[in-house]
């Protein structure tokens, strides 16, 4: 049975909406990498202040699709309105739901290129400290496991 013409209108505006507000996000992962990358404590702080709340946005929005009730006499989950827009071979909604997924996509990358810059400036910062507090680290080489080794017979391959 395939979903009413209001179910359809319903899944397009919900569709919609999802859009619209991880958009909203991905805008918000683009500012705070802008923020990172030129060190502006400020914008960054603001960027996370907002990433937080639009998260919280999202969460709602996931909230209010499955408190709608049913489809088709189908609770509705997501897993529930997938399965409907693929089966409806509406392109419309195949090419909303598209669209929502790449935009998913992008802000899970963006969100991964700020965590690798968050965790490179840590590093930075920790091994600046160190230094300044006289903790100078030995050079550690790798060894076939991976891992790190430190040569604490004080030769080095190569000299100064």
């Amino acid at each position: 049975m395939k979903p009413s013409t209001q179910d359809l209108q319903r899944m397009a505006s919900l569709l919609d909406e999802h859009i619209t507000e991880t958009r909203r996000m991905l805008d918000i992962l683009q500012r705070e990498q802008k923020a990172l990358t030129s060190n502006d404590l400020a914008s960054f702080e603001k960027s996370l202040e907002l990433k937080q709340r639009q998260a919280a946005t999202l969460d709602s929005l996931e909230k209010r699709t499955l408190d709608l009730g049913s489809i088709n006499a189908a609770p509705l989950s997501m897993k529930n309105l997938v399965r409907l827009i693929e089966r409806s071979g509406i392109s419309p909604l195949k090419s909303r739901w598209k669209n929502l997924q790449d935009l998913r996509r992008q802000c899970r990358q963006q969100n991964m290129v700020n965590h690798r810059i968050v965790e490179a400036s840590r590093t930075h910062i920790r091994q600046s400290l160190d230094i300044l507090h006289g903790k100078v680290s030995t050079p550690g080489t790798y060894v076939a496991s991976g891992k790190t080794q430190i040569d604490t017979s004080g030769h080095f391959l190569a000299v100064a």
